[in-house]
């Protein structure tokens, strides 16, 4: 389910347009350590697994926080705003 259709079904969207959403909002970016098999030192490796709805928690009058888990177990948040106009959305470093 991709960010803009959980937007839609969760939140209180009226006649707010939506985003594009791309790659950045759907899939997960964390970042993992794993032992080089080659060069024998840990290196980062980037999770790319697409992101699995769990839960919103309202923060403010126009912020939620959308709770998401990637395929390797990785809590990833999104941040929403959602004015009169518009709707942003960004990401939470975890």
């Amino acid at each position: 389910m991709s960010i803009n259709e959980i937007i839609k079904k969760y939140l209180p969207v009226e006649n707010q347009k939506l985003l594009y959403a791309n790659k950045q909002y759907n899939y997960c970016s964390a970042y993992s350590y794993q032992n080089c098999s080659n060069c024998k030192e840990i290196k980062p490796v980037k999770c790319c697994k697409k992101l699995v709805y769990q839960s919103a928690k309202q923060i403010s009058e126009q912020r939620w926080h959308v709770y998401f888990l990637c395929g390797d177990s990785h809590l990833v948040i999104r941040w929403v705003l959602i004015d009169d106009s518009s709707i942003s959305v960004g990401k939470i470093k975890n």
